[in-house]
């Protein structure tokens, strides 16, 4: 489900504008993986309860969405910190959603 989910980000995210990406399929493939990568440590640490996963999705879309609209409405220029941003995304991603689960186990 974390890759199924990785690829539709990164085609909503191609459905913004034209991609000259078709050619270079890897790093299509790089993207997907990196969207799905918080996805795959939950799955991977076998947390199964919701809550962790409801958080790691809305921080994921709250962030490809920043970005979309980020792309979209530029002015043309490379937003270096947006893209700063983004490299960094999925650990925070796992960061904040391994937080609620422990929490969760704390309580």
């Amino acid at each position: 489900m974390a890759t199924v989910f990785g690829a539709f980000a990164i085609a909503g995210d191609e459905a913004f504008g034209p991609s000259e990406l078709a050619e270079e399929w890897w790093i299509l493939l790089l993207n997907v993986v990196w969207v799905a990568g918080p996805f795959l440590v939950l799955s991977l640490a076998g947390i199964g309860r919701r809550k962790p996963w409801l958080v790691a999705l809305a921080a994921t879309l709250a962030l490809w969405g920043a970005f979309a609209f980020s792309a979209r409405y530029s002015p043309g220029d490379a937003n270096l910190g947006m893209g700063l941003l983004m490299l960094l995304a999925p650990f925070a991603i796992n960061g904040v959603a391994l937080l609620v689960d422990r929490r969760k186990n704390e309580a």
